[in-house]
């Protein structure tokens, strides 16, 4: 992966030559758990398997579930998680579990060239500000939509999505 670092930002380009890595999370100055997830997701598109061990957070594996429906290949052993590389992800429907979940769902969504949609929004939208136009400031495409439905009791229900096109 090619990238450039600066003081105030990081800069990622893709390439089709990921190498594998093993991360294990760390207090400062070693790998921050607030990247793992995203982490994870980069390392399905390794060439082949790597290894995410979580040291800090123990609830960090919440967004496993869904790489798996989208094709991703994990095997999780305690705190250690094998991620099987080069895996094609897919379109699935999504449940927000977490605020840096949906971040790395989002990543997932946008290795993949297929519409997806992510339910419960609210992590994402107060966890980053103006996420979906800074994204779409980057050439991708992301609509939030929000409508109402009707219960069988009759009572008006607000649904939010964002839409990943």
């Amino acid at each position: 992966m090619d990238f450039k670092l600066d003081e105030t930002s990081a800069t990622l380009n893709k390439c089709d030559n990921l190498k594998p890595v093993d991360v294990k999370t760390l207090m400062y100055p070693g790998f921050p758990t607030d990247l793992g997830q995203s982490m994870s997701v980069i390392l399905t598109q390794a060439n082949v398997d790597s290894f995410f061990e979580e040291t800090i957070w123990e609830n960090r594996f919440g967004h496993f579930p869904y790489l798996e429906k989208m094709g991703a290949r994990v095997e999780i052993e305690g705190k250690i998680t094998k991620i099987q590389g080069k895996t094609p992800l897919k379109h699935t429907k999504i449940n927000s579990i977490d605020l840096r979940g949906e971040a790395a769902l989002i990543l997932a969504d946008l290795i993949k060239e297929e519409t997806t949609t992510i339910h419960d929004k609210d992590y994402i939208l107060t966890g980053y500000e103006n996420i979906i136009n800074k994204l779409n400031d980057v050439s991708t495409k992301i609509e939030l939509e929000e409508y109402n439905v009707y219960s069988k009791q009759k009572r008006k229900k607000n649904i939010s999505l964002i839409k990943i096109i």
